[in-house]
């Protein structure tokens, strides 16, 4: 057999290059490797800054809708260009810290907001408002803010800013109705030369509605009490009883009702359980949504029914321009202290009750029981009161189509 020395060793050296080449491969997949996992790992963060963001976005239009800034000189406004801290902390606890990561600089997450042009006014310093330096509130009061939310996951920051305006809860209420009581008026007797009626009106509705006072039931106390100047103005009012009254969801339609329960829930204007007439009646500021108390919308569903009693006190409940609604479900009474103002409209599922005393109440009472006024309550009926409820609480804060605009991070989120 016949040997070819020359070719001695080229096995070895065909291994080492095959060797060699799968090293320089592994290394390769390795970096490969490394890089795509990099990559997705900044792309994963980068998805989770923009949800981040998105989400930050709604819980700011969230706040926004339950306390539009107004105008310095015409209502509240907040002392700062970022939402309250409260909020801001609750937002990030929603978020697992491991898989959401705070950035190494800035927060997780800020949500600021400013004025829309054309300006108005001028700053705490006397500066005139600008592009450069906004007001932080609806100086204008053209219900439309600019709103900025940013947030910064791992390495990964995004940023959004969008033009939101303002929509209101619309309290289509019927105008004209002073009174309605679903069940029998009950009034006093006497001398309608020397007594005043109780039910007058204080703000007329618009030309061509007319002022009713609207008793389903028998007036008792006086065989023709509703039609008695004792019980209201027959100048301006006109009476109507059985079929003619209508229902009470002809005054306050079920949609309405619903409508008035969830937004109350929403807002925590909603009161139920065994205290609940005590504890709306101790209940704190919230914004638009109240002053405190049973001001501005307040629900009341106690477990079993009793009694609210509206109290007298220096100050009327509400006002003209800020009107209030309350809604006493579950069968409970309405009842008034002596000496007290209301401004807006009361709804029962009981009685309004005796009371002691005169209250006056600007707008008007709806009971689907029977309406006791010897010597309880005086009702003004005010339209202005009425009207001005269709933009009392805002509803929701919606985008302006076409103003959603990604913007380059700021350095610190």
């Amino acid at each position: 057999m016949k040997r070819h020395r020359n070719q001695a060793g080229s096995s070895l050296i065909i291994l080492i290059g095959v060797i060699a080449a799968l090293a320089i491969m592994a290394t390769t997949l390795v970096a490969v490797t490394g890089n795509v996992q990099s990559n997705t790992y900044k792309d994963r963060m980068r998805a989770k800054a923009s949800s981040v963001t998105e989400a930050a976005l709604d819980a700011g239009m969230y706040e926004l809708s339950a306390k539009w800034p107004a105008a310095l000189n015409s209502g509240p406004s907040w002392t700062t260009s970022a939402l309250p801290p409260t909020p801001q902390q609750a937002f990030r606890n929603m978020f697992d810290a491991t898989q959401f990561p705070n950035p190494k600089t800035g927060s997780f997450s800020a949500v600021t907001y400013f004025d829309n042009a054309p300006y108005a006014g001028n700053d705490p310093a006397g500066i005139p408002y600008s592009a450069a330096n906004p007001p932080n509130c609806d100086m204008n009061i053209d219900k439309r803010m600019w709103l900025v939310s940013q947030s910064g996951v791992g390495p990964a920051a995004s940023r959004i800013r969008v033009l939101v305006e303002i929509t209101y809860f619309e309290a289509a209420l019927p105008r004209g109705v002073a009174l309605y009581t679903g069940a029998n008026l009950v009034s006093n007797t006497g001398d309608p030369s020397v007594t005043n009626p109780k039910i007058t009106v204080e703000i007329a509705p618009p030309v061509g509605v007319t002022t009713t006072v609207r008793a389903v039931g028998n007036p008792i106390g006086n065989p023709s009490a509703i039609e008695n100047t004792v019980v209201y103005d027959q100048s301006t009012i006109t009476g109507l009883t059985g079929t003619l009254a209508g229902s009470v969801d002809d005054v306050l339609p079920p949609k309405l009702i619903l409508g008035l329960i969830a937004t109350a829930k929403a807002h925590k204007r909603y009161f139920d359980g065994a205290n609940a007439i005590s504890n709306a009646e101790h209940s704190l500021a919230n914004g638009a949504w109240s002053d405190g108390g049973i001001t501005g919308l307040t629900v009341i569903k106690p477990t079993t029914p009793g009694s609210l009693r509206l109290p007298a006190k220096p100050d009327p409940t509400n006002t003209v321009e800020k009107p209030g609604i309350i809604l006493l479900l579950g069968g409970s009474n309405l009842d008034f202290q002596s000496g007290g103002n209301y401004y807006g409209v009361l709804y029962t599922q009981g009685t309004v009750e005796q009371g002691s005393g005169g209250y006056t109440v600007h707008g008007m009472i709806v009971s689907d029981s029977t309406a006791d006024l010897r010597g309880t309550v005086n009702i003004m009926y005010n339209d202005k009161a009425i009207v001005n409820l269709a933009t009392r609480f805002t509803s929701n804060v919606r985008i302006v189509p076409n103003t959603w605009r990604e913007l380059q991070p700021t350095p610190a989120p």
